[in-house]
């Protein structure tokens, strides 16, 4: 029995059977192997594909911003220049001017900016009684140059600035803005004249008597200047008249009547007379005993 179980071809058997049984098993091994490397691999594809997908949406979507970004800062400017436009129009004009400012030579923008610039002055022109904001929109408005409508509000501006310090007594200011005007600006002439009968008056009150009559005289029809101007003859002299020196005030008062070949223009008693009727005293009895005789 035992020699019938290990006899050559028993074991031959035995053998053939082992080795089919390990080759079997090394190829189902290998398979398994094989199918764990496919599983691997499909597994590995998969990974790497999202992971391509992800990249590639991510750049998508980079892109994308990038084209809105790009869209939208290439349309800012436009957006500004239209809330800009919003402003000038709803009166807004300070955020206006910064708008404007802001765009530099963009579109219209630097137009939009003289013409907030000329609103924004003339609205100060026309409002304000401040002498100081008034010389400031005049400035402004002269600055933009090439407008008409500008220059004359300018000169509005100035013109009204100088008849406030007038009224208020500085006739020297008041002149010296007038000549920031031009030549012929409606009202100019006339302030002038105001101005140089302030100073004239000045000097009248101060007993500057010679300039004085030459400035009101200057100023020939101008209301009250002639009258004026004759109180500076007849004030001196009846200054003299308080003081009694009676022959003294006549020949002031003669010395200032004068004809062109220097001959008098008046004579003794035309001055006396001329000095009753200019009186500024109570007593007056001595000069009209001298006219008598």
């Amino acid at each position: 029995m035992i020699f019938t179980r290990y006899n050559r071809e028993a074991v031959e058997l035995q053998l053939s059977q082992k080795e089919r049984r390990l080759e079997l098993d090394t190829r189902n091994a290998r398979e398994d192997t094989l199918r764990l490397q496919r599983i691997r691999e499909e597994e590995y594809n998969r990974i790497r594909d999202r992971r391509k997908r992800r990249i590639r949406t991510a750049l998508a979507g980079l892109a994308g911003i990038g084209l809105a970004a790009g869209a939208f800062f290439s349309a800012a400017p436009a957006l500004q220049l239209v809330s800009g436009n919003q402003a000038l129009e709803e009166g807004r004009l300070e955020e206006a001017e910064a708008i404007y400012t802001s765009l530099g030579s963009f579109g219209n923008a630097e137009a939009q900016l003289k013409e907030t610039r000329f609103r924004k002055a003339g609205k100060t022109a026309r409002e304000s009684e401040d002498p100081a904001e008034l010389d400031a929109a005049a400035e402004a408005l002269r600055d933009l140059g090439d407008r008409e409508d500008a220059a004359a509000l300018a000169d509005e501006a100035g013109i009204k600035a100088a008849r406030i310090l007038l009224d208020g007594g500085d006739w020297a200011g008041a002149r010296e803005r007038a000549t920031r005007t031009r030549e012929g600006a409606p009202g100019r002439e006339a302030l002038m004249q105001d101005c140089l009968f302030a100073e004239a008056k000045e000097h009248l009150d101060n007993k500057e008597f010679t300039i004085a009559r030459e400035q009101f005289m200057e100023l020939g029809s101008y209301e009250g200047a002639a009258d004026l101007a004759a109180a500076c003859v007849y004030e001196p002299a009846l200054q003299l008249i308080e003081d009694g020196a009676y022959d003294e005030a006549i020949a002031a008062l003669k010395a200032n009547f004068v004809n062109g070949d220097g001959t008098c223009a008046v004579n003794e008693q035309t001055a006396v007379a001329m000095l009753i009727y200019y009186d500024l005293f109570d007593d007056l009895a001595p000069l009209k005993e001298q006219l008598k005789t």
